[in-house]
């Protein structure tokens, strides 16, 4: 059983490793230091009075779970990629939209937060 994200991500083709660790990177450096770090639904997850994101490595795409709720409040910054009612999906082959995802965990945190 994989416990550290990083051994998540190793399992992975070079090409798609690289972009899982940088959203990996991206979002452990914007979020605050007692977050914590774990698996959930078999995907690595950040915590923090609630899940922060889940994110997960396909064939096709890095999945970006961000809960409905985070979906429809980004949905029109989202018009460029491709969404389920929960997740975001990006590309491997594309640049991260790094503003737009330090947003959605910022806005994630305020959001677990205020509960």
């Amino acid at each position: 059983m994989i416990e550290e994200i990083s051994d998540y991500i190793a399992v992975f083709p070079q090409r798609q490793r690289v972009q899982l660790e940088r959203l990996y990177q991206l979002i452990a450096t914007n979020v605050p230091d007692n977050t914590e770090e774990r698996f959930s639904w078999k995907m690595p997850s950040f915590y923090l009075q609630g899940y922060v994101a889940h994110f997960s490595g396909s064939k096709n795409h890095i999945g970006l779970h961000i809960g409905s709720e985070g979906v429809k409040r980004f949905e029109t910054k989202l018009t460029d990629f491709s969404c389920t009612k929960s997740t975001v999906h990006l590309s491997y082959d594309k640049p991260l939209p790094q503003e737009l995802i330090i947003e959605i965990i910022k806005w994630r945190i305020k959001e677990n937060i205020k509960q």
